[in-house]
């Protein structure tokens, strides 16, 4: 895989985990019948999506790539 797309990868995930994190916390905060279960799974969820982030940074680090700041317009 190219450096680019090893870059692209754990950039993704990066974002899935972030999103994942303000989910939760909406979750959490609404009333549910069953707050639980959505709780849980969102949980589950974000647990394997951090798992991925955590491989996809073991692959950049392995190919000698390092991502000092990631900057984005919205930031």
């Amino acid at each position: 895989m190219e450096a680019n797309e090893l870059v692209m990868q754990w950039l993704i995930w990066h974002q899935a985990v972030k999103n994942i994190q303000k989910d939760l916390v909406e979750v959490e905060s609404l009333d549910l019948k069953i707050p639980n279960l959505g709780i849980a799974l969102l949980r589950q969820v974000g647990s394997q999506t951090f798992q991925k982030k955590q491989e996809a940074a073991k692959e950049l680090q392995s190919n000698g790539i390092r991502v000092v700041k990631v900057k984005s317009e919205n930031s």
